[in-house]
């Protein structure tokens, strides 16, 4: 049973390095840094804005602050990689034209810098392997979905989002990410999806309803961050985790709950090859 448990592990490993691993190509040609400027209005209606952002391999810094709905700029040195912007009805897409089976290497430059405003948005990332820091705290977010490959990202919700968020989904390959302040972020249900990799999901700040999360691991290390006072309920549909628990928790048949008042969280994770750690502070 251990020797087939290993060999599952190993394949699992196996898999997810042969998808996030890409070799520099020295025929991609490196220019002089180019930097896109882009601004958008806030909408005549102010109705809410499906915003779609899609990168390549670079860095993504997403921020509040914008006078409209979005403005910024993307600062790159390869042609393939100029940005263009497509609006339509209550919709904006910033993508870049080309299209890079491998990366160039270290010299390769590919910053993007958002910043959003006030006006309703339905926003969706879709990233390749890059470095993230997105601070979303105070924007109005109705949802919130982000697909990426081999990353390292923070994202942060500092202050509660001020309107409902309906549905909060990640989804990650072999990655090292970092969700926190997630109770701000006013979501009815999220969806954490991840490869092998190293994940924290922090549900600090202030939680205005109650929240039904789901998450799903293959081989990694899952951190699930529960404040004091916030009632909880975790329930392990994996079998093949280590669970690790600091503070006061209730524990029985696979199932964690720690006591408080207020909206709760439902928790379900199901993890494969890997170590949980459950703290609540």
């Amino acid at each position: 049973m251990k020797k087939s448990i290993l060999f599952v592990a190993v394949v699992m490993v196996l898999t997810s390095l042969a998808c996030s691993i890409s070799v520099p190509d020295k025929n991609i040609e490196v220019g002089e840094k180019e930097t896109f400027k882009f601004s958008q209005p806030v909408p005549a209606d102010k109705e809410t804005t499906h915003m779609s952002l899609s990168m390549g391999a670079g860095r993504l810094d997403i921020n509040g602050g914008s006078e409209g709905l979005m403005d910024g700029e993307v600062v790159y040195n390869i042609s393939a990689l100029k940005p263009s912007v497509k609006t339509g009805d209550h919709s904006v897409t910033l993508s870049q034209s080309g299209e890079l089976k491998n990366f160039p290497g270290s010299d390769m430059v590919n910053d993007w810098n958002i910043k959003l405003g006030k006006s309703p948005i339905d926003l969706s990332i879709n990233a390749g392997a890059y470095n993230g820091t997105m601070e979303l705290g105070g924007i109005p977010l109705t949802q919130l979905s982000v697909r990426d490959g081999a990353s390292k990202v923070k994202l942060n919700f500092d202050e509660p989002n001020p309107v409902t968020m309906s549905r909060l989904e990640y989804y990650t390959g072999a990655s090292k990410v970092e969700l926190s302040g997630l109770s701000n972020a006013n979501f009815n249900e999220m969806r954490f999806e991840g490869g092998a990799g190293s994940f924290k999901l922090d549900f600090s700040g202030k939680l205005q309803r109650d929240g039904s999360v789901t998450v799903i691991g293959g081989v990694n290390d899952i951190e699930i961050i529960i404040p004091k006072g916030t009632p909880a309920v975790i329930t392990m549909t994996g079998a093949l985790s280590n669970v690790n628990t600091e503070g006061t928790w209730t524990v029985h048949s696979g199932v964690y709950e720690t006591e408080g008042s207020g909206p709760k969280l439902t928790i379900e994770v199901e993890n494969g090859v890997g170590n949980l750690t459950l703290r609540q502070k």
